[in-house]
């Protein structure tokens, strides 16, 4: 009773603004706040403000912590999948979620093999994510199946759009899932056809969907709230989470070290954690539940799929997904930002090259480097320094660019 006195004492007497580092849409963000302004109101007759860190992608916000550490100023990491939570916590820069037992016990550990929640406590996953792929069901009539292999063919050459791992770490963890499933090789493969295929890399979902509402481009891999959207915005759009590869995956949050004020941002925790697992799933009018704009998102919490007022799809805590291979979660997390540069480095930065290529030529195309050359980069850690980074990409791309003489 006198912990809850102090800590009561402590929210009411504080400044009451929170600063978050999120690479969440407008739309979520606009949500979020006005939820939490009204959660911590009811409780506290209190509204506090919301600063959101305009930092750019989830790497761009990663590289910003990671610089500046307790002194960054950012009290809240809110989205970005889970890897660069788990960089954070290695480097103790995370408080852990103790008193929050309540709440996490009722969020399963994993879903299908993906990690949901932190088992010593730094982070938890605040919603789900599935990755799939919007296309102009339209214009593909002689397509029985949409995969992800039909990134490849070579019918969809300059009609396809992919994203940049180095701005978004939901494509980063769908090539990361390519890469295990496939194998070192024959995932660069693809790689290289899906390159050519691309007529451009984009960033912001609302830029793809439009070039597909267009018909600039056939297809594009979109996260699932932005594939439902564009489904609404054009009949002719359709989106599919591919039967080869299923992937849901958490989005989460935590609080970094330093954190101006605590005991505002676990109450923020906890806000995101009960309330707006239903403001992501709910329609408008539902309370809890969005104010502007229904977000359609999948919450974490299985209760929140019973609610009356719930409009997303499915539920994925009662699917029945078939899973042909054994994600390795811990080998993803550990080279996640090497391989957004590795593949940002090649597969898009050297994209108006692959375009030029015969079909033929990329048949011939060894990996940028062999496996092994890469995970001692990844055990060594060298590419943590700028610098070494920097020399190493451009003797890469050297030797790529031979490569490719070679192929001819």
């Amino acid at each position: 009773m006198i912990l809850l006195l102090i800590c009561l004492s402590s929210i009411l007497h504080a400044g009451n603004e929170i600063t978050i580092a999120s690479p969440h849409p407008k739309v979520l963000k606009i949500e979020f706040e006005l939820g939490f302004q009204e959660y911590f109101y009811r409780k506290f007759r209190k509204k506090p403000k919301i600063k959101w860190l305009e930092l750019g992608g989830t790497t761009d916000i990663l590289r910003y912590a990671l610089q500046f550490k307790e002194k960054s100023g950012i009290d809240i990491m809110f989205g970005g999948g889970i890897d660069p939570f788990e960089e954070l916590k290695s480097l103790d820069l995370l408080i852990p979620l103790e008193e929050f037992d309540d709440i996490l016990n009722q969020i399963p550990q994993t879903l299908f093999g993906m990690p949901l929640r932190d088992p010593d406590k730094t982070w938890v996953a605040t919603n789900l994510s599935a990755f799939g792929l919007a296309y102009r069901a339209d214009k593909l009539l002689n397509f029985s199946e949409i995969t992800w292999s039909t990134l490849t063919l070579d019918e969809l050459k300059g009609r396809v759009s992919l994203s940049d791992p180095r701005k978004s770490g939901s494509a980063r963890f769908i090539y990361e899932i390519i890469l295990q499933k496939y194998g070192w090789d024959a995932a660069w493969q693809n790689f290289y056809r899906m390159s050519r295929n691309a007529k451009t890399f984009g960033f912001h979902s609302s830029e793809l969907i439009k070039k597909l509402s267009l018909g600039e481009i056939l297809i594009a891999p979109l996260v699932e709230s932005h594939g439902f959207r564009a489904t609404m915005l054009n009949p002719n759009i359709k989106f599919v989470i591919p039967k080869d590869l299923p992937v849901y995956f958490g989005d989460s949050i935590a609080i970094l070290k330093g954190c101006a004020d605590e005991e505002l941002a676990r109450e923020l925790i906890r806000f995101s954690l009960t309330d707006f697992q239903y403001i992501l799933s709910s329609k408008l009018g539902a309370e809890p539940g969005p104010r502007l704009t229904e977000l359609k998102r999948f919450p974490v919490l299985p209760k929140a799929y019973t609610s009356p007022h719930v409009i997303v799809a499915e539920n994925p805590f009662s699917s029945v997904i078939p899973v042909n291979f054994k994600f390795d979660h811990k080998l993803g997390t550990k080279r996640w930002y090497e391989l957004s540069v590795l593949f940002g480095a090649i597969i898009v930065d050297l994209n108006h090259i692959f375009k030029t290529l015969s079909l033929e030529q990329v048949r011939r195309l060894p990996s940028p480097l062999s496996e092994q050359e890469f995970m001692d980069i990844v055990n060594t850690g060298r590419w943590r320094d700028v610098a070494n980074r920097d020399t190493d990409i451009s003797m890469i791309r050297a030797r790529f660019f031979q490569m490719i003489k070679n192929s001819a």
